[in-house]
Formats: C-alpha cells, sequence, structure tokens
C-alpha cells in the first residue's frame, strides 16, 4: 500500500497489491521470475495508530476475519513525479557520442553520469536527501529533474512518480501497530557489531527440538547473494517471489543495495500500555557481516511456504490459497524476538501504488515548506521472510475485506530508534531511521502460522480493495 504521512511514531507504513494467484517462490539465480497477482498485506510496527475514516459495514461476524498476505509496505514508484514534458526538458543532443552503458545503466563521459530513458539520454546526479538520481541540466549544481530508477531488465531507466503530486491526496496507506510507544529520552547505546559470527546463534534456546523442521543448507549461489550489493528490483520482489538469500543481506539497504550500517541503536522501547522491550534480542539480526548466520538466525525460527485450504481460517482466506505464509520453524517463546524487517529504504512518496505491497515506515526526513516543515515519510521495501508474514482481516458477505480484525495475532511490531550511516553520493552521512523488530506476544507451537496486525483504517482496506 502506499506510504501515508504518520507522525514519526514507532510504526510503520505498508503497502499492498491487487490479489494475487497461486505463485511459488522463485529459486535464486533463476532468469525467468514467476509472477502472479498476490494479495499480500503488509505489517506495521507498533507505535503508530491511525483512525479509520470510513466505515463499510460488516455483513459477518468476527469470526470471519481472514488473513490477507501482507504485501508490504514497499518504497516503489510507477511513473514520475513530473510528466513525460519535464523529462523532455533534460534529454541531451543525440549528436553527442557517448559510451556503451555499463552493468549499472550508466554512461560515463568526463566523469558525468548519463541514463537512457523513453526518447533520448539525459544526464543524472544525486538528490543529496534521499541519495536517489534525478535528471539534471549541464549547468546545475543540484538535480532538479524527475527521481529516476533503472530497470535492469531492459535496460532501461524511468521516471518515479511522487505520489504525494497525486489528485488523490489520500494515495499513501500507511500500516501501524495498534500499540503506541511511549518516546524514550534518546536512550541509544551503540550497536555491539563486533560479537563473534555465531553470537546470535549461540544465544538461541531451543524448546522442543524434536518439533524443528530442517533448515537446508545454503547454496553457493545464495552465498554469494547475501555479500553483493545488488540494486533493489522490484520486479524481483512481486508477489509469489521470494528470495531466501535475502535473509542474509544487512537489513537496511539502499535502493543500489549499499548497507545503511547502524552505529547507534535505542536501548529500551517503551509502549504506554506498559509493554517494554529491550534491543539485547535484535542484536543479532543487525551483526554487519554476519550474512548466513543472520540468515540462519531466521531459517531456525521461521519457514516459508504456500497458503493451503487447510489454513483457511475463514471463507474469505480462499484468496490466499497459493500465496506466502510464515509459519514457526520450532516452538517460540512469547516475547522472543522473530527477526527485523530488512529490505531497502526508500521515500514513500515514491513507491508506486502496484509495488506497496511489502513496505513498511523506516523513519521521517522534514522538507521546508511554506512557512512550516514538510514530513517526507521514509519506507522500507521488505524483501525478507519477516515481510511475508500474513494478517487478519473481516470480510462482508460477498468475500471482500472491510476491516482489520481485533484479535487473532501472535506476533508484534516493535520500533527501535536508530542512527545508521548512509552513502549521500560520495559522502557517508549518518541520519536516523526506525528497525521495526517483531517480537512474539504468546507462546507459538511449532507449525503454527505467524499473523502480524497491521491495523490498517477502514479506508485504507476500502482503497487497497474496492
Amino acid at each position: 500500500m502506499p506510504v501515508k504521512p504518520k507522525p514519526p511514531k514507532p510504526g510503520t507504513v505498508d503497502v499492498n497489491t491487487p490479489p494475487r494467484t497461486p505463485a511459488d517462490s522463485t529459486p535464486h539465480g533463476s532468469d525467468s521470475l514467476h509472477l502472479s497477482p498476490d494479495p499480500f498485506i503488509r505489517k506495521t510496527p507498533p507505535g503508530t495508530s491511525e483512525p479509520g475514516t470510513s466505515a463499510p459495514r460488516i455483513e459477518m461476524m468476527a469470526e470471519s476475519r481472514s488473513v490477507q498476505v501482507h504485501p508490504m509496505p514497499s518504497t516503489s514508484a510507477s511513473l514520475s513525479t513530473v510528466d513525460a514534458h519535464s523529462l523532455q526538458h533534460y534529454l541531451i543532443a543525440s549528436t553527442i557520442d557517448l559510451p556503451e552503458a555499463n552493468t549499472q545503466g550508466f554512461r560515463v563521459f568526463k566523469r558525468r553520469l548519463y541514463a537512457d530513458v523513453q526518447g533520448g539520454t539525459v544526464m543524472i546526479g544525486i538528490d543529496a536527501e534521499t541519495g536517489l538520481h534525478r535528471a539534471r541540466l549541464s549547468g546545475e549544481l543540484r538535480p532538479s529533474g524527475p527521481v529516476l530508477d533503472y530497470d535492469a531488465l531492459n535496460k532501461h531507466w524511468y521516471p518515479l512518480w511522487d505520489i504525494s503530486a497525486s489528485a488523490d491526496g489520500a494515495a499513501v496507506v500507511t500500516r501501524k501497530s495498534g500499540r503506541v510507544a511511549r518516546q524514550s529520552d534518546e536512550d541509544y547505546e551503540s550497536a555491539l557489531e563486533e560479537l563473534p559470527d555465531d553470537a546470535g546463534a549461540m544465544q538461541e534456546h531451543f524448546h522442543m527440538a524434536s518439533e524443528s523442521m530442517l533448515v537446508k543448507p545454503f547454496t553457493a549461489d545464495e552465498l554469494t547473494t547475501m555479500r553483493s550489493e545488488t540494486r533493489f528490483s522490484y520486479l524481483g520482489n512481486r508477489a509469489g517471489v521470494y528470495d531466501r538469500a535475502n535473509n542474509g543481506k544487512y537489513p537496511l539497504r539502499d535502493m543500489v543495495g549499499r548497507p545503511i550500517r547502524i552505529k547507534r541503536l535505542e536501548t529500551i522501547v517503551h509502549f504506554e500500555d506498559g509493554g517494554r522491550y529491550t534491543s539485547e534480542q535484535v542484536k543479532p539480526y543487525i551483526k554487519f557481516g554476519a550474512y548466513e548466520h543472520v540468515a540462519r538466525l531466521y531459517e531456525e525460527k521461521l519457514q516459508w511456504r504456500l497458503f493451503t485450504e487447510a489454513d483457511m481460517r475463514a471463507p474469505g482466506e480462499r484468496v490466499l490459497i497459493g500465496q506466502s505464509m510464515v509459519v514457526a520453524n520450532r516452538r517460540i517463546a512469547r516475547g522472543e524476538a522473530v527477526g527485523v524487517y530488512g529490505g531497502a529504504i526508500t521515500p514513500g512518496r515514491l513507491v508506486p501504488f502496484r509495488e506497496q505491497t511489502y513496505t513498511t515506515n523506516a523513519g521521517v526526513r522534514y522538507q521546508p515548506g511554506p512557512g512550516h516543515s514538510i514530513p517526507d515519510y521514509l519506507a522500507i521495501v521488505g524483501d525478507t521472510i519477516i515481510s511475508r508474514i500474513n494478517t487478519h482481516f473481516w470480510y462482508d458477505v460477498t468475500g471482500r475485506p472491510v476491516r482489520q480484525a481485533t484479535d487473532g495475532y501472535n506476533v508484534e511490531f516493535v520500533p527501535f530508534n536508530v542512527d545508521a550511516q548512509q552513502w549521500i553520493g560520495k559522502e557517508l552521512v549518518t541520519k536516523k531511521f526506525i528497525l521495526n523488530a517483531i517480537f512474539a506476544t504468546e507462546d507459538i507451537p511449532a507449525g503454527t502460522e505467524l499473523r502480524l496486525n497491521y491495523n490498517y483504517s477502514d479506508e485504507d482496506i476500502s482503497r487497497l480493495f474496492p
């Protein structure tokens, strides 16, 4: 779903996509991705609540709540903030002889970058605030053109549409938790990234090991992918597509695939209802350079598989058959961390509606406005197993979801404030982000599906599932 401006409280921005059809995960390294419309719903970390403005009449009783596979809050973009005419303004003369584009899609000439777009070629530069590429004029110090993204499959750059500039101001949907986090006194601590490689695994206490399912070894190709800085691709993160190697990548990354390395981590998160979580269980999941050791933490606890008819809890969930679901691989204790929401970070306004399946909130930046600052919310497009956790809805008699269910969840978002280093052009700068950890709210037996409350408003649901 589109990311909707929300207070920078612990929460996440979720984005949904149209219902998807049965799809299997694509084996890593496959050239042909099997895509299918997936009705996932993404989760939102606790700490942000948003009242629904519309209240569709509910025809079914509470028991008929159903699960929606989170599409996750995602940061993608569809078209350009500016129309085709704007991009035309930045096209360079066709008489200029440029070298062939490199593997990243850049034509490099006299230390300047050029990109092929529809209709020709433009010069591009780095946006100082987002780190994304924009079209620019030769005399500009700061690029002023539309934000561009690279389609590696078609070897072509395309403009990203700024949702906030659309006629439908409510195009961005925010996923959030129903619990409100109490802001701490900026109680941060240095993230212990130099822990032994197996520190996280050694601290794990396995309950009822006989219940656990086997963890498949990682292939050489998957191990290579974990260590590579690969540009984020919406094509490779569509409904029905899942790559387990992403669990071994650093959880916070930019759209080019570079780690946004956490340097300071909030120690304790307090909720207004008395809930309290510490960062100790989170640290193993943000260990820099741990790759397969971190990936193994996820797969020792969680298993991805396809949703079947036997998994339905209500008739309305039939649409989920053939879609992703996440189950406990062994018994998970109440209060135990199951991971953090990992993926690529980008401005939420640049996440196209159709791509907002796996998006959640990652923080906020403020831009100068007429007499006041304008919040510019960040979204993280999830591509790990955590982003494939389903949620619950109540349905009407036609099988259309009309409201977020009030119960039936066994995990929740816990947002930790972090300071992390991000590349902006050639400069490494420290900025504030939100790291969304997921904790169990009850004991979860092995084989049980995980369900997460995204706290969608009625208006959000009616917009996502018209």
